[in-house]
């Protein structure tokens, strides 16, 4: 597992708070537990649509997060992503099957509970695309601190995923959200690119790409306007590992251009 943010915590075992619980007889006595029960999580969550976090107006429009009013369109704005690291690995020689991981850490902007990432996959054909996977830390209870909160927003290349991570952030608190992806491409779709569009708080920006031989002939990382994608720098890459019929390929960036700016790494095949 990467590792985690400066000042994140693997275990918030201080964080544990006591909920009283009335029994389940005639008496009002009460019960009192370290954690909300399961029949609570439900309770709080089972009632949202995929982007309506608790307190949200039923309207749709907006929500109270931190004594502030959050519009629902900001749930991106909620975080700045300090630190990004991306890999893709393409799994066979025609380009159908594909593995990725993303490792952001994050700081909060305001008091906050939900991370909101917005991703494109150019891939298509596929009958299902499985939501991606969540590496993250288990409370006392068994129960995984991050999840994925609703099923994943897609339309056309966009995707959205909508991460509870199990709490309210403080403001300026920092935090390690990890994805893991699966992905499909059948129709021959996939744009054969890793990029990433950083925005403002980004200070570093860590790209990998791991390709069979047969795809590894021209690899080339690139920096890109992102409304225009008008090529502002582009170098050719090494590899710089070498096994078993593979090549893997890094590039890092320190203090991105955050504004209207994406950092990717390219390649073609030798044919091409």
């Amino acid at each position: 597992m990467a590792s985690r943010c400066s000042g994140s915590r693997a275990r918030r075992t201080e964080d544990r708070r006591h909920f009283k619980i009335p029994c389940l007889s005639r008496s009002r006595e009460t019960r009192t537990v370290a954690d909300p029960p399961l029949l609570i999580l439900v309770v709080m969550y089972g009632r949202h649509t995929p982007l309506e976090p608790p307190n949200e107006s039923r309207d749709g429009r907006e929500t109270q997060m931190g004594g502030r009013r959050l519009s629902i369109g900001d749930l991106g704005d909620a975080f700045e992503r300090t630190s990004i690291e991306s890999s893709l690995e393409v799994l066979d020689n025609a380009s159908t099957t594909f593995r990725s991981e993303h490792t952001f850490c994050i700081k909060a902007r305001i008091a906050a509970r939900f991370y909101q990432r917005k991703f494109a996959w150019t891939g298509s054909g596929a009958s299902e695309e499985p939501p991606p996977d969540l590496i993250t830390d288990y409370d006392n209870w068994g129960f995984p601190r991050h999840r994925i909160h609703g099923p994943v927003i897609r339309e056309n290349t966009s995707r959205i995923v909508l991460v509870d991570l199990g709490r309210t952030m403080s403001k300026g608190e920092t935090d390690t959200v990890h994805f893991v992806h699966r992905l499909k491409d059948l129709n021959a779709t996939f744009v054969p690119y890793l990029g990433i569009s950083p925005r403002s708080g980004t200070n570093k920006i860590s790209l990998k790409v791991v390709l069979p031989d047969a795809l590894s002939g021209h690899v080339f990382f690139e920096e890109r306007t992102t409304d225009t994608n008008t090529a502002i720098a582009s170098e050719k890459l090494t590899a710089s590992e070498e096994m078993d019929g593979r090549k893997t390929f890094k590039h890092e960036v320190r203090r991105p251009e955050t504004s209207n700016r994406t950092y990717q790494i390219a390649w073609r095949s030798l044919g091409q």
